[in-house]
């Protein structure tokens, strides 16, 4: 049984999970293009090692023929993998977004009225727009990305183990460089995003105060004030979105150049190693080049699709706090909380002689009046 304490912490679940309500198989078909697209790229880095090493001389014994076929069997697999992303991602992503919004307005809906009273609406309507690009994207359309790139990294570091576990060891260690800078910047991304989210919050409770209290900025004469006012929060807004596309910026320059240094120094390395005579050949050499790109691109990627995701839960859990906050509960959190409530009353009244009256339908003022009457005969409250 949980206590009121553990209930601080919102549950994403009932959220996050109707992301794939009815929507399983819009997602799977849209990850298979995800899985034929990786198997592409790699056979792809094969075929044209092959095809440089049969030019070279040193072909493996596939004649040019063979490798048209395959080539031309790569753009058809290539056609339906474009057929798949065409047809059923963007089905994935609209009902995935349009279910969670669905639900995040009908929980809103559930709201008493008195708990409503008062609360800062921005927040909801900030969860309801703005924040549903960086939801989509960090939560959704980044398990793409994710797939794609943890694919192609372990399929290209199982060729480049297989061709020459030597280059292999130096493209490792020239890896380092891309790892450092990813760790380095990634986890900045998360704080740019939520400082976003909530100059939107306050740029929309801007807004909405203006026009709500429309009439009475005209008859107090106040708009100069309220335009000072509202240009604050666009400036605190732009400085936040400045900050987040600096931020952004930086990490794909610093993972850019920290990628062609270690392409560079692959490339150099190998060609000395096929110089000396160590087995390897000028589409060996390609190959590894080719294939660095599937090792250092997901070291880049990877971090940034976590700091987004990372980012994205936080909204979720941001507007989730803010709803059972106000007394939206699921039917088991409700039966938990009643049961805790008893507990802690029975403790409290243990070794008292005491009980307690439910009177309905009687003035608040009349029964406090009877109250205080009674208080004669003992404790009344």
């Amino acid at each position: 049984m949980k206590s009121p304490a553990s209930m601080a912490q919102p549950d994403l679940r009932p959220y996050t999970r109707t992301f794939f309500r009815g929507n399983r198989l819009n997602f799977a078909l849209a990850l298979a293009d995800v899985l034929l697209s990786a198997a592409a790229n790699l056979l792809i880095s094969w075929l044209l090692q092959q095809i440089m090493d049969l030019i070279g001389g040193s072909g493996a014994g596939w004649t040019l023929r063979q490798l048209a076929v395959i080539a031309a069997g790569l753009v058809a697999g290539a056609a339906v993998s474009c057929l798949f992303s065409y047809f059923f991602k963007p089905r994935f992503l609209t009902r995935a977004m349009a279910q969670y919004r669905e639900t995040l307005f009908g929980r809103l809906m559930e709201k008493p009225l008195a708990a409503f009273t008062g609360e800062n609406s921005s927040l909801y309507l900030s969860a309801l727009t703005n924040d549903l690009s960086v939801i989509e994207k960090g939560c959704l359309t980044n398990l793409f990305s994710l797939t794609n790139s943890l694919l192609l990294f372990v399929g290209a570091f199982a060729m480049m183990l297989w061709y020459s576990p030597l280059l292999t060891l130096a493209a490792a260690l020239l890896a380092l460089l891309p790892v450092t800078a990813s760790l380095l910047m990634g986890g900045k991304a998360t704080g740019a995003e939520k400082l976003l989210s909530d100059q939107n919050e306050a740029c929309t409770a801007a807004l909405k105060d203006a026009l709500g209290g429309f009439s009475v900025i005209k008859s107090f004469q106040a708009e100069k004030q309220m335009c000072r006012l509202f240009a604050d929060s666009v400036r605190s807004l732009t400085s936040a979105r400045c900050r987040k596309e600096r931020i952004g910026i930086l990490i794909q320059r610093m993972g850019s150049l920290a990628g062609v240094t270690t392409q560079l120094g692959v490339f150099l390395i190998g060609a000395a190693l096929a110089l000396s005579g160590k087995g390897l050949t000028v589409g060996t050499v390609l190959l590894f080049v080719q294939l660095m790109n599937y090792v250092i691109s997901p070291i880049s990627v990877i971090p940034v699709c976590l700091a987004e995701r990372k980012a994205a839960r936080a909204l979720i859990a941001k507007a989730a706090s803010a709803l059972e906050a106000a007394g939206v509960f699921t039917a088991q959190q409700a039966v938990e909380l009643a049961a805790f409530r008893g507990r802690a009353m029975a403790d409290a009244a243990k070794g008292i002689e005491c009980g307690m009256t439910a009177v309905m339908n009687l003035d608040r003022d009349a029964l406090a009046k009877c109250c205080e009457e009674a208080s004669a005969l003992g404790c009344v409250q």
